[in-house]
């Protein structure tokens, strides 16, 4: 892979001027963080240290912004620490939940890619940081670094193949299994097991209005529903946590709802 180098990101040489062994001891974390990204798997190691020191780090709070719907911004970012809630606006301004990305996943790649403005609006779930990419440096390694744009394409049509099954299952599942559908895939991307192969916590951060418009229900109907779950021991929610309490019942409630909708399922 041909090596490419850019000049410090801002952050760099602020922590260059605090001394050298800050520096390094950013670089080191960075690099050691930035070897667990899937698109950089391929990177030499004086690669992976110019791409630490491009990076720019930037720190969120809770709920705040990272960008809005429309933004005409093209950095490119990837998740160090915390969850990013991924929605946009309806023309009557109600919110659809459509993702949620948590650390090593990459944010904002689209806009990077195409130079087109932000089609969804990126909010912290919880206090995050990222690193960030500028466009131009983003678009240099895509067209200079074969390996880079491979992995890239790669990660991109996993994203597209994650799209495709989510509206597979939003067309086959009721309301009830496509939540369901929900939960259990973010169990396999963040749950933590209690008690194997049957109780998991999954820390998702969303709020039942979050997750009702994540599967197209009234939040109310979301609420009947984590009640009537609760009551037969399969999952509950509290303050962002979602407790799956017996997993192969889950499994087993989500596949019996393929297909079972009724003139009730009004949601």
């Amino acid at each position: 892979m041909k090596s490419v180098s850019f000049p410090e990101a801002p952050d760099c040489k602020k922590y260059k001027s605090m001394g050298l062994f800050m520096y390094e001891k950013v670089i080191s974390k960075r690099m050691n963080f930035l070897r667990k990204v899937p698109l950089f798997a391929a990177f030499r190691e004086e690669d992976l240290r110019a791409l630490s020191e491009a990076f720019h780090a930037r720190h969120y709070r809770k709920k705040e912004i990272i960008f809005y719907q429309e933004d005409d911004t093209h950095d490119f970012n990837l998740i160090m620490s915390g969850k990013v809630r991924i929605f946009c606006y309806s023309p009557s301004g109600n919110e659809t939940t459509i993702r949620v990305l948590v650390p090593h996943e990459m944010l904002g790649e689209f806009a990077s890619i195409d130079e087109h403005p932000r089609s969804t609006t990126a909010q912290a779930i919880t206090d995050c940081t990222l690193l960030r990419l500028r466009q131009e440096r983003f678009s240099r390694y895509l067209r200079e670094m074969p390996d880079f744009a491979t992995t890239m394409l790669r990660l991109l049509v996993q994203k597209l193949r994650w799209t495709t099954e989510y509206a597979e299952a939003m067309a086959q599942y009721d309301i009830g299994g496509r939540l369901l559908h929900v939960i259990l895939y973010y169990n396999t991307k963040i749950g933590r097991e209690i008690e194997k192969n049957k109780c998991y916590e999954v820390k998702l951060g969303l709020n039942q209005g979050d997750l009702s418009s994540m599967v197209g229900a009234r939040r109310e109907w979301v609420n009947r529903l984590f009640c009537q779950w609760r009551k037969q021991g399969l999952v509950t929610l509290s303050h962002g946590t979602i407790n799956i309490l017996d997993l192969p019942a889950v499994e087993a409630e989500r596949d019996r709802r393929i297909g079972s909708f009724s003139e009730n399922d009004r949601w």
